[in-house]
Order: structure tokens, then sequence, then C-alpha cells
């Protein structure tokens, strides 16, 4: 499970990058993740442009998946069909995590105008998400028009396109007619897609940094990152585990899932392993002579 989600993750990278990186007003992230007051969000990948930020949620399907009326997922295992969580409903959240979390630093990411005041907040930002799924899988709908944010992973760079030509349609709409000001996303310059971009780099860089601006210590203070949930299923408790020949690894407590884990150290930001003492794990860095507290399995 966790050798397919790698690659269907790095199938998608490659074709962000193959579009977008020679566009000086896109920048591209993958696998993200930021905390903000006690919550997180982990985020395969995100395209930050001029009108919002697109969140992708890659999804590894060797068979088929489906959705119903009702929005509920299910995935084909053999010859049968198991429930999942909807994808689409976890980037939601996440989004709603990433726009409180942006809000609130917005006085150091915006641009000035005139007379010292800010330009206008996240309120008005495009904020899109789209479920890439694997090009070898299929995807069953009630009706063909249905949940059109639910792509092959090869489909989603058009997709995106058509979302930033139909924003520049809406935003130039706006020198003819103000009839469309609540509906069209706010833009954002070129600097400032920057400024956004390196700032959620940061962020994921030193997983520690919201716990210590709350804590009101550095980025050193003996905390314990508390647990976090699955996010296969968005309620099992995952622990730590390390068998199956693999590194040391996220399991779900209730579905089973596993994901990597993949830490930095947070004064170099080489990445560094996992040690490991009873139940406590901490992130070491040799060169650095850090030890900082990262996980601790409470948890029989």
């Amino acid at each position: 499970m966790v050798e397919a989600g790698r690659r269907a993750e790095e199938q998608m990278q490659h074709y962000l990058k193959r579009a977008f990186a020679e566009d000086p007003n896109v920048r591209g992230l993958n696998d993200v993740r930021v905390q903000r007051s006690g919550e997180t969000a982990q985020m395969d990948h995100l395209v930050i442009h001029r009108f919002g930020i697109v969140i992708i949620e890659s999804k590894s399907v060797s068979t088929a998946v489906r959705v119903n009326a009702n929005g509920e997922w299910e995935r084909k295992l053999g010859s049968d069909w198991r429930g999942m969580p909807s994808p689409i409903r976890q980037a939601r959240r996440q989004a709603e995590l990433l726009k409180r979390l942006l809000t609130d630093h917005k006085t150091a990411l915006l641009d000035r105008i005139v007379l010292g005041m800010i330009q206008s907040g996240f309120t008005n930002m495009a904020l899109d998400v789209v479920v890439a799924v694997s090009d070898h899988g299929s995807i069953r709908r009630p009706r063909p028009r249905d949940y059109p944010e639910v792509v092959k992973a090869d489909q989603v760079t058009d997709w995106i396109r058509k979302r930033l030509a139909k924003y520049r349609k809406m935003t130039a709409a706006l020198n003819l007619s103000l009839s469309d000001l609540n509906e069209a996303p706010r833009t954002f310059g070129e600097r400032e897609v920057t400024r956004i971009a390196a700032f959620l780099h940061s962020r994921d860089k030193d997983p520690f940094e919201t716990v210590a601006e709350k804590a009101g210590h550095d980025a050193f203070a003996a905390t314990t990152v508390p647990s976090v949930r699955c996010r296969e299923c968005d309620g099992g408790i995952r622990f730590i585990d390390y068998r199956h020949g693999l590194h040391y690894h996220f399991r779900c407590r209730a579905c089973d899932a596993i994901e990597a884990i993949k830490v930095a150290c947070p004064r170099c930001g080489k990445r560094v392993r996992l040690s490991r003492k009873g139940r406590d794990f901490s992130i070491l860095c040799n060169d650095c002579d850090v030890r900082v507290p990262y996980f601790s399995d409470t948890l029989d």
C-alpha cells in the first residue's frame, strides 16, 4: 500500500513539474504537512497560483473506485466493493485549515497598498480541491458530469489550466462590470505567490513551529507531537510500527493503513532518522547534536 501510494504521488509530481515548472506565476509543493492550533493537515500536492491554491489528493487505484449520488465512496477489491472515506471531504477539511493558517499570517504574506493598508486577505482566494486517481484505475460516477473534481492523474494539469482560464476571464470581466465582484477570486502578485509558497514550505520543514510558538519556546521546546488521525479512515489513531521489513511508519489501529514517516532536523533541515526509547520517539541529528521529541505511543 505504501509503495503504491508513493508511486501515485511521484507520478502526479512528474505531471505537475512538466506542466508548470517554467510558469513564473505558479509554484508547486509536494507532501506538505502543516499545523495550526493542534490540528494537522497533510496534503499530497499544492499548486499555488495567481488566484489561489489547488489541493491535489493522489489516490492509488489499481482497479476502480466509484462514487454514488450521496457522495459515498467505494473501492473495488477483487470482486468485492468496500467503503472508503471520501477524499473530496478530506481535501476540503485540509483546505479550511490551510485558509485559516494563511489568514493568521496575512500581514507578513501580502503586499501593502497606499497608506500602509493590507490588501484584501484570503477570504476571496480561489481554493480548489481535485482528486487524482491513478492512470491505470477507473472512476465510476452516477452520471458522466458528476464529481468533476475527480479525474485521472494525467488529466489534472488540464483541469488546473481550465480553472486558471476561468479565473482570468472572471477577473477581466471586472473591468467592464462589477456585478461579478462577489464571485471573482482575488488576484495575488508574483511576489505574493512566491512568498506564500515559501511560507508553506517552511512550515512543512519544521513540524514543531506551531507547537513552539504556542508554548512561547524556541523550536527545540521539549514537547510531544500529539497522536494524529489516520489519513485513510480519518478516525483511527495511528501508532508507529516497524514490522514487515519497513522503516518506521505510522499504522492505523482502526483500518490498518500504513504511511511512511519523513522527518527533518529542525536546525539544518536534513532528512534524519527517528530514535526510539520505549514508547517515545525523537528526531535525532548527529551532525547538529540535536534530539527533539516527536511522537509518543500512549495506547496499548
